[in-house]
Order: C-alpha cells, then sequence, then structure tokens
C-alpha cells in the first residue's frame, strides 16, 4: 500500500503541476503555489527561518500522508498505509 501511495502521490503532483507558466497559471498550478505557501509559512512559524532548509522534507511528507489518508477512505482498501 505504501508503494501505490508513493506513486500516486508523484501521478498527484505531475497532474497538478500541468504546464507551470508566469504568465497564464492553471489552476493546479495555482493549487500547488497555495500548498507551497501554506507549508512554508507553518515551517517557518513552528522551526524559524533557519529551518527552511528542511522544506523539501516536510513537504514530501505533508503530500505522502495526505495521499495515504485519502487512500483509506476507499474502500477498495482494507486500512491506510501508514498506520
Amino acid at each position: 500500500m505504501f508503494v501505490i501511495a508513493c506513486l500516486l502521490t508523484v501521478l498527484v503532483i505531475r497532474l497538478f503541476k500541468g504546464k507551470l507558466s508566469q504568465d497564464d497559471p492553471q489552476s493546479g498550478q495555482l493549487t500547488l503555489e497555495a500548498g507551497y505557501l501554506t507549508l512554508k509559512d507553518m515551517v517557518v512559524s513552528v522551526i524559524g527561518e533557519h529551518g527552511f532548509k528542511y522544506f523539501p522534507v516536510v513537504a514530501t511528507f505533508a503530500v505522502l500522508v495526505l495521499i495515504s489518508n485519502l487512500m483509506g477512505l476507499f474502500p477498495c482498501s482494507c486500512r491506510p498505509p501508514l498506520r
């Protein structure tokens, strides 16, 4: 289940990313940017400015846990992968 969650995480991020553009951002890009800013503000408020170097790790775990918990909502899986 964990491998499936990892593959779904990569797939979801690629779908949301789409074609990145500064001039005409799409809705998926705006969603990712909003999530990025939210996580960035959370990391800075909890750890401080020096903790921003840990942002990639925190963001990766946040998306993975989100996808894993969403997988647990579907009846085809017996349990969430990260229990």
